[in-house]
């Protein structure tokens, strides 16, 4: 653009198309009122101008000129007008210049620095420039009326004086020359004289008057009159112009003196006699009268001395203005002048500045990409019944491209956002041209911002693999060529948040495959490296892994360790995956030790089929009336596309098998670099290949041929597909050409009815087929020529597998004695290891979520949807005080079922917080009859009932789900409150259902924790009591008042304080409660084992002779057992014997059969984990105790 474009008038902007005008009012629009820019102040939406219209380049110049011109023109009519003079329409178009990177600096682009830099003036500096600026103009009216009334008057005088001013003047003569025209008439009356209108009439003249009257009536003392006449006058000519001082233009009014005639009578003095010494006759001396002034004298005299002091004002006061004008101009000019080279090299370079610039040019960029017709006619094409489209299936929708980011640069992997289906991410290898640009790019787009990235992240490595998290919208995860997992957050700048070490303590070789496995509340990002590692993290600590696997195969020639390109787990399962390898195999893996399989790679199903490396593994999604889970798809360099489906878990082999896969997809020309089911269409599946094709299958339709197939760009491998995560309508493609295209499929994303009883019957023809599509029990000869192929450069610069051996050591605990008592109990090595978490702030964000996640899964375990935990430091015993404090008010009544010892000693906390208390007891080893509790409801209405569920005093389960259902027929008012310390984890409780109100436990028994941890959850029943008791709480650290609070923040994620909780012991309850909750085992699983264990151990006991102290197996509690000695046998016989041979179990504790038996633990992974004996152990050990207690009585003897 010439430079005289910078100056032209406004005026002369060529008139604009109509369709031009519809762009220029969509764009004005859009900025403005979509924005919310209206209502900001104009330094910004002038800097936010001047700054985003490298987005009108390619509109044609007029166009840029007239929304220039009327985004001043809006700006201009917002609330602050600081820099309206300096921003002019040239600024805007000599912009243009310099975002052509035709002038880089200019005189207008340094004047819009400065509409910057005003706009970052302190509010209180910029309200003092206001304020002068009001009182400027408010002179300079001033100012202007004066001299528009200066102006009038001298007109009016022209023309003459109005009649009320004549009079004025009148009677200010007649006032100083009065003497001729007041007197006396010819009957010797006084005739009053003239006065000013308005003034009353003067006393001190009559009385002069008076007194010079003679007896003849003749005038006697002339002059004294004459006299004070003139004082009098001189005085009030004195007093009028006082008076008008301080008005400008006042108008005078005549007022009109009504006289009243007085009857008054005067007293004459009498007059002294002259006495004359010579003959002359005597005569009365009259004085020369002093020569008369002309009445229009008098009255031009005083106009022209009201003129001068006026002007002398005026003149006073312009000059004050003037003065006053010039200062604040040099203020202002002070305030708004041009910068130095380092101010504008130091704003320019401001992080602020450029962040504004960042995210204010988005939104015009966004308005602009908009598509959509804006000057459609709906009219026309009616009746062609036509469609543009018809015969398309496959639209192109955008292709993401900015050289700036994508030159020489492959993408490695996509994937769409869970939370916006607009949004897209895409990662990048390096770049070997461009030494000084990070290896690694990480690149949001968004479908409504073509040209460039919402978003780009930076990573020191080639980025091979990347994720959104499904779970927080917010954050980004990568994998990388050197092994670091990396975490980028969209709120924060390029780099990543946080990132794993290079150490033995995570991935040394490049990561391919990355995916997040479990729910909102407890969630792992899945990784694997080539060396055959598998990494389970938590997103919000990557400094280690919470579980390291090696993939090893025995039956690798060289190294035991595989190598594994791509990772996916089954619809519903997070603890066995599948990998595909740099071998071509397939192999079935577990994160977990599980019902007959070993935590680690399936040594025995082998899913054979592919000539080359597995690039791509999807399961099927579980979608629909039928379950196609167990269906997954594998794409391959040996340029096939294979079905398979996934052994049993509940068969696992025995011995080494080979799985053939059920149909194989040979319609590809090139390797097949990844392979995606599509989310929502059971049939149709999507694969992209080496000679930049995307080909969509359809099975219900054919097998043979893909339905569609697009030549996305030829010439140029597409590396990654991924459908978007909303209806599965777009497909993101990733490029080697570093660009990232979107590909609609329309109409053939949404499946018929009767599309899965029609998969149903094509898989099951498939199967039958298998063989006969050249698959023969899944082993295949290698194609060493497809080999050659896979060795190319490019193909090795795409996915350089490093082989490396490597050794991992997980976290193992120091031997020790075993630990069989009813609490403490043995901890698994993986809670241990969170115990031993870095010391972190109880306030902090990492600690906050796993706090927040550790209420939740309390929750998942006692089966309730809205009970509220209370995680609290302390034992046990400590949820008697919560109960006992904040449910029960001194006075009411509360009913104890007493099973054993630690029911007395619930009973005795509820009487110290004031309770009345009355029990229930059982006789030793029974419960007590549900009959008699429900007498006791009818008799008396209860606050609160308690039943111990399992009392670890005797091993006695209580049946509290008949108990719940008693009370809410009998007394529903009555909260049912369970003490399950010993059974939380291990016995079944399902609080909702069972119409609990109240749960209270610990963390070292059932839950599988170290001990410290008090855990109450309370039922919104009960919370609802609380909230409405009339007394206050009797205790102050167990008072929910302060602790609910705490407990709905920590919640949801917003730390809080009232007492500091055990950092380190949340570590290990969440860690333990993951594994209760999202281990191999189910609940349900979880309880059968614990119930089975129990069964087996007691009966071996009692074969050794031991009697279980319960009366009847209904009544056995499965996480302990209390068994009474053989007869003659005495605690010294066993107990200690045990403890030397390392087992260490309780002495009886309920008080009426103390020394007559003793008690063993068996829950959590003493029970759960097969590869542990300690049952076996403990048996053994018992007979042998036993044996020799028997054999010292034979020596004594």
């Amino acid at each position: 653009m010439p430079k005289a474009a910078c100056s032209r008038d406004v005026r002369n902007i060529p008139s604009l198309t109509e369709h031009e005008s519809l762009i220029r009012n969509m764009v004005i629009t859009r900025l403005f009122v979509g924005n919310s820019l209206i209502h900001e102040p104009l330094e910004r939406v002038a800097q936010f101008l001047l700054d985003h219209l490298p987005s009108l380049v390619g509109l044609p110049i007029r166009m840029t000129c007239e929304i220039s011109d009327a985004w001043i023109l809006l700006a201009r009519r917002s609330e602050i007008s600081t820099v309206g003079a300096v921003v002019e329409t040239r600024v805007i178009v000599c912009l243009l210049e310099v975002f052509h990177g035709r002038d880089l600096v200019n005189a207008t682009t340094i004047s819009a620095i400065s509409i910057y830099i005003s706009g970052r003036m302190s509010d209180k500096r910029r309200a003092e420039i206001e304020a002068k600026r009001a009182k400027l103009a408010e002179l300079r009216k001033a100012r202007a009326d004066r001299q528009r009334a200066e102006t009038e008057r001298r007109q009016s005088e022209v023309v003459g004086p109005s009649t009320a001013a004549r009079r004025d003047v009148d009677d200010l003569v007649n006032a100083l020359v009065g003497a001729n025209r007041g007197g006396f008439d010819s009957t010797g009356d006084v005739t009053p004289s003239s006065s000013l209108p308005g003034t009353p009439p003067r006393q001190a003249a009559l009385l002069h008057s008076g007194s010079a009257l003679s007896p003849s009536g003749r005038v006697s003392r002339q002059s004294d009159v004459g006299s004070d006449r003139l004082s009098i006058g001189t005085t009030m000519v004195t007093s009028i112009n006082s008076a008008t001082d301080h008005v400008m233009e006042r108008i005078l009014t005549p007022r009109s003196i009504d006289l009243v005639d007085v009857e008054q009578e005067l007293f004459e003095l009498p007059q002294r006699e002259r006495v004359i010494y010579n003959k002359e006759v005597q005569t009365t001396a009259v004085e020369p009268e002093a020569p008369s002034i002309s009445e229009e004298d008098i009255r031009q005299q005083i106009l022209r001395e009201r003129e001068r002091e006026l002007e002398a004002d005026r003149i006073a006061r312009e000059k004050e203005l003037e003065e006053e004008s010039v200062q604040l101009e040099k203020e202002i000019e002070q305030e708004i002048r041009d910068l130095t080279e380092e101010e504008r090299a130091s704003i320019l370079t401001a992080p602020e500045f450029l962040d504004f610039v960042e995210q204010s040019s988005k939104i015009v960029q966004r308005a602009l990409s908009d598509g959509y017709d804006y000057i459609r006619d709906y009219t026309i094409g009616t009746e062609t019944n036509g469609d543009d489209s018809e015969g398309k299936r496959v639209k192109r929708v955008c292709a993401f491209y900015d050289e700036r980011y994508g030159k020489n640069r492959s993408i490695t992997d996509v994937d769409w956002s869970p939370k916006y289906p607009e949004l897209s991410v895409a990662s990048y290898n390096k770049n070997p041209a461009a030494l000084n640009e990070p290896d690694g790019i990480v690149a949001v787009w968004n479908l409504h911002l073509l040209e460039r990235p919402e978003f780009v992240f930076h990573s020191q490595s080639d980025v091979l693999s990347v994720t959104f998290s499904p779970f927080h919208s917010n954050l980004v995860f990568g994998g990388t060529y050197s092994g670091q997992i990396l975490l980028w957050d969209t709120r924060s700048k390029h780099l990543p948040v946080l990132k794993t070490p290079l150490s033995a303590a995570g991935h040394t070789h490049p990561v391919y495959a990355m995916q997040m496995v479990g729910t909102q509340n407890a969630h792992n990002l899945i990784t694997s490296s080539t060396d055959g590692t598998v990494c389970s993290w938590l997103v919000d600590m990557l400094a280690q892994p919470q579980e390291t696997l090696e993939l090893i195969h025995t039956g690798h020639n060289k190294t035991g360790e595989v190598a594994v390109t791509t990772l996916d787990f089954a619809d519903n399962e997070t603890t066995t995956f599948w990998v595909g390898t740099e071998e071509g195999n397939v192999y079935q893996a577990n994160r977990y030790d599980r019902a007959g399989a070993k935590a680690g790679l399936n040594q025995y199903d082998i899913y054979k089929g592919h000539a080359g490396p597995v690039m791509g593994l999807h399961f099927h999604p579980l979608v629909g009336p039928v379950d196609f889970s167990d269906l997954f798809l594998t794409a391959s360099v040996d340029w096939t596309v294979k079905l398979w489906r996934a052994k049993s878990l509940a068969k696992p082999s025995t011995v080494a098998h080979a799985i053939a896969p059920i149909y194989s997809f040979d319609e590809a020309d090139d390797y097949v670099y990844d392979v995606k089911w599509h989310p929502t269409h059971p049939a149709l599946f999507g694969t992209v290949d080496g000679s930049g094709k995307f080909d969509l299958w359809n099975l219900n339709t054919d097998t043979e041929v893909p339905v569609v197939s697009t030549s996305v760009v030829p010439g140029r491998a597409i590396n990654k597909v991924q459908w978007d995560r909303k209806d599965g309508r777009r497909a993101a493609l990733g490029g080697s050409d570093g660009k990232l295209y979107v590909y609609d499929i329309g109409d053939m994303a949404l499946p018929r009815e009767s599309e899965w009883t029609d998969l149903q019957k094509t898989v099951a023809g498939l199967m039958g087929v298998g063989q006969a599509n050249g698959v023969v029990d899944g082993l295949l000869v290698v194609d060493c020529f497809m080999f050659a192929l896979f060795k190319s450069t490019a193909a090795r610069s795409l996915f350089p597998f490093i082989r490396h051996h490597r050794i991992m050591s997980s976290f193992l605990q120091d031997p020790h004695k075993l630990l069989l008592i009813p609490g403490p109990i043995e901890v698994d090595d993986e809670v241990l290891l969170a115990n031993a978490h870095p010391s972190m702030s109880h306030m902090s964000l990492d600690f906050t979520s796993v706090f927040s996640d550790s209420i939740r899964l309390t929750r998942d375990v006692l089966y309730t949807y809205d009970g509220q935990p209370f995680l609290i430091a302390g034992s046990g015993t400590l949820g008697w005080d919560q109960v006992s404090a904040n449910l029960v008010e001194p006075g009411e009544d509360v009913l104890v079922l007493n099973c054993g010892y630690f029911a007395d000693g619930f009973a005795d906390c509820l009487q110290t917080y004031g309770a009345k208390v009355d029990q229930l007891k059982a006789e030793i080893g029974g419960t007590v009859k549900l009959s008699d509790v429900e007498v006791a409801l009818k008799q008396k209405r209860y606050k609160l009932i308690t039943i111990t569920h399992v009392d670890t005093s005797t091993a006695v389960l209580s049946d509290i789900k008949a108990i719940g259902e008693l009370v809410l027929n009998v007394s529903p008012d009555t909260l049912v409150v369970v003490d399950a310390v010993c059974s939380v984890a291990s016995e079944e409780i399902q609080m909702d259902a069972w119409f609990i109100d109240v749960v209270l436990t610990a963390s070292q028994k059932g839950l599988g924790a170290p001990p410290g941890l008090s855990i109450v959850v309370a039922s919104r029943k009960a919370i609802n009591v609380f909230e409405n008791r009339s007394t206050p709480v009797k205790s102050y650290y167990a008072n929910w008042q302060k602790w609910l609070p705490i407990m709905r923040q920590y919640e949801r994620n917003n730390p809080a304080y009232f007492a500091t909780p055990p950092v380190n012991l949340i570590y290990a309850y969440r860690s333990s409660l993951a594994q209760i909750v999202r281990g191999p085992l189910s609940l349900q699983e979880r309880f059968k084992s614990h119930k089975a264990a129990s069964r087996r151990f007691k009966k071996a006991a009692e074969e050794l002779g031991f009697k279980n102290v319960p009366l009847s197996e209904e009544v056995s509690a499965n996480s302990m057992s209390a068994l009474y000695f053989p007869e003659g046998f005495v605690t010294s016989d066993v107990v200690p014997r045990l403890l030397r041979k390392d087992i260490v179990v309780a002495p009886g504790l309920h008080p009426g059969i103390k020394d007559k038996y003793f008690r063993v633990g068996h829950m959590g992974i003493s029970v759960i984990d097969p590869e542990r004996d300690d049952m076996d152990r403990v048996l053994k050990g018992l007979a042998e105790a036993v044996e020799e207690s028997i054999a010292a009585r034979a020596l004594l003897e």
